[in-house]
């Protein structure tokens, strides 16, 4: 679909379980909190936000190619 607006870029990823399950936007303003915050409240069910700033090169390589889960390639699933 198009759209007459850019999409924002994430500035963070949200993980579970060690794997990146999506990407996310973060408060302008305290982000540090926001995400201490998050970590805190949701550490319990193995969530948690990684800034990008705090990832490496390969890691946010990594996770800008990543298909989310069950995002299969259509072909590939026609053929099982």
């Amino acid at each position: 679909m198009s759209s007459p607006t850019k999409p924002y870029p994430c500035e963070g990823v949200v993980r579970r379980g060690g794997e990146a399950t999506g990407p996310i936007r973060l408060p302008m303003d305290d982000r540090r909190s926001f995400v201490d915050a998050f970590n805190r409240r949701y550490q319990a069910i193995g969530m948690a936000i990684v800034p990008l700033v705090d990832l490496g090169e390969d890691d946010v390589a990594q996770i800008r190619t990543a298909r989310p889960p069950g995002a299969g390639d259509d072909a590939a699933d026609r053929d099982r």
